[in-house]
């Protein structure tokens, strides 16, 4: 059984979980940008950003299929858009 919700995003950086912190268990990761911004996403908080994190566009999913967290793979992700901007997410973490 998986868990979702929907998370604020502004230009501070978030990770993207559904509580407070991943699931342990976490084996797989999706992020829907449901809003007309423009989402990024890395691996690190510092990286999070609209100039040096990975685009989420608008209305755009990613997911991450874990198998177990591995060496390799990534056991954080962070959001974060643009300065002056709010967008909404929604994870799901199985």
């Amino acid at each position: 059984m998986g868990f979702h919700a929907q998370k604020n995003v502004t230009s501070t950086p978030i990770e993207a979980c559904v509580g407070s912190a991943a699931m342990e268990t976490r084996n797989r990761l999706m992020i829907k940008n449901v809003g007309p911004s423009n989402v990024y996403y890395a691996y690190t908080s510092g990286e999070a950003t609209s100039t040096t994190g990975m685009l989420l566009a608008p209305y755009e999913t990613m997911v991450w299929e874990f198998g177990g967290l591995k060496p390799g793979r990534p056991d954080h992700v962070y959001v974060a858009c643009a300065s002056g901007e709010t967008a909404k997410v929604c994870v799901e973490e199985y």
